[in-house]
């Protein structure tokens, strides 16, 4: 059994690996070195070029500040390529992410980004990858969207205070082509960020339980 783990530092390669009988440490080694993809193997390189770039000569403590979309594109695009890499590693393979830091960097800035063509029903993530949607359709329904995957979410909507109790099990019944399920790790993506951020996208608080 092999752990991996995706971590971004400066001149390392954002790729750590040990085996977990014999090697008591992380070995920094290339992706070319996994069985992986060359999809996502370059989309990995590209990221990590990205984040090398913020290197900050005159003050390594404070990296160099990416514009708030790049930064959350740039967050959201290394989400996207975890979940992918973990779908794509052998059984015998376990990946280690730390999926809430970043999604609490996406948190943080996409509150300071003014979103263009969001509707005051919706909220999507700024990403080629991922984009989630949502929509309260009637007092005891509400409908997901997720990479072109959706689900009707059932529930109960209360008035007052405004409030829609979700019921979490609806989000394992996605409708897609091949019933193709999502990940644990894409359905507590999905859940938290839609519980953070309810009230201010569309003014209802949103709750999974």
């Amino acid at each position: 059994m092999f752990e991996v783990k995706y971590k971004f530092e400066f001149f390392c390669f954002p790729i750590w690996i040990k085996e977990t009988n014999n090697d008591p440490i992380f070995r920094n080694i290339s992706t070319d070195d996994l069985p992986i993809n060359i999809d996502l193997k370059e989309q990995i390189k590209n990221l990590d070029s990205i984040y090398q770039s913020t290197y900050n000569d005159e003050y390594p403590p404070e990296p160099l500040k990416m514009s708030l979309e790049d930064e959350n594109n740039f967050c959201n695009e290394v989400i996207s390529s975890a979940l992918k890499l973990k779908e794509s590693l052998p059984y015998n393979y376990q990946l280690l992410f730390d999926i809430s830091y970043w999604q609490n960097r996406v948190n943080e800035n996409i509150e300071k980004v003014d979103i263009k063509g969001i509707e005051s029903n919706e909220n999507i993530i700024l990403s080629k990858d991922i984009k989630i949607k949502y929509e309260i359709i009637s007092r005891g329904e509400m409908i997901v969207t997720y990479n072109n995957k959706s689900v009707r979410v059932t529930g109960e909507l209360i008035f007052d205070p405004p409030t829609f109790c979700a019921d979490i099990i609806a989000l394992k019944a996605w409708e897609t082509p091949n019933y193709q399920e999502i990940t644990e790790e894409e359905k507590d993506f999905i859940i938290n960020y839609i519980t953070d951020n309810s009230i201010s996208e569309i003014k209802t608080k949103i709750i999974f339980d």
